[in-house]
Parts: C-alpha cells; structure tokens; sequence
C-alpha cells in the first residue's frame, strides 16, 4: 500500500500550523514545537487538562522513519529528500490528529484517552520520556494481562 500524504506539495511548516490551530481549538492549554538539535521540527508538545490535573504530551513526527519508508516504496528522487519526507511525516501526523479529534469530537473517547500513549513522564533522572517508550522497554510498569 502506498504511504499516505507521499506525494505532498504542503510544507511542513503550513501542516504544523495546521496541527497548532487544531490543538489550541480543542482546549490545549499550551502548544510548542518540539526540535532536534539542528533545528528541525521533530515533535509537538502540549498541555491537555485531564481528570488528573493538566499533563504534558508530546506527538512525533519522524522524518527519518518516513524517509526510509519512501525510500523502500521506490518513490522517485525528489520525493526521498529530508525535507519532502518532513513534509510527509507532518501530513500524516495531522491526519492522524483529525482522526483521533473526530473521535473525540463524537463522544466515543476522550481527548487524554486517544493520546495516552505520548504523555510525558519523568524518568527520576531529570529526563523524560512518554509511557509508550515506558511500555516498550517495560520501564516499571505493572505486568498486563495477557490471553
């Protein structure tokens, strides 16, 4: 199947407003663009309120993943750049964030409840990581029931 948002012409930096005005329109208390160390845009943070009291989130975009994704898709030279897959990894984000919203939005989940798998914690160590990593590399969780 092919990648989703492959052949985008939208630059990443029009898609993350996009995402900003979506989240800040659903009661996000805060919204920041989460970088690497060149600058890049790499992730969006953001501050939902939830039964607990106000909690941190961060949603990825990973430009390198989708890149490699192109790459093995066989898409021509332009679409394999840096930059045309941020663009991609941008627009499937923000799809995803339309989804999880209509859900959302239809009373079928809450807001915290799609997004739990990003919500930041501290790692004791004055780092933080989300609870999907936590999960992933069994980080102090408690054991799950299986079938």
């Amino acid at each position: 199947m092919p990648l989703a948002n492959a052949t985008t012409e939208v630059p990443a930096r029009k898609t993350i407003s996009e995402v900003v005005g979506m989240l800040v329109d659903n009661n996000c208390e805060a919204v920041t663009i989460q970088r690497d160390g060149n600058g890049e845009p790499v992730g969006i943070g953001f501050v939902l309120g939830t039964p607990a009291g106000s909690r941190e989130f961060v949603l990825p975009a990973r430009a390198d993943n989708v890149r490699r994704t192109l790459v093995k898709q066989n898409y021509r030279a332009g679409l394999t750049t840096h930059e045309h897959a941020t663009n991609v990894a941008w627009r499937i984000v923000r799809d995803w964030l339309r989804a999880q919203l209509a859900l959302v939005q239809s009373g079928q989940v809450e807001f915290g409840e799609v997004m739990l798998p990003y919500l930041l914690l501290n790692d004791g160590k004055g780092g933080t990581h989300t609870l999907w990593d936590s999960f992933r590399s069994d980080r102090a969780l408690p054991e799950a029931r299986s079938s």
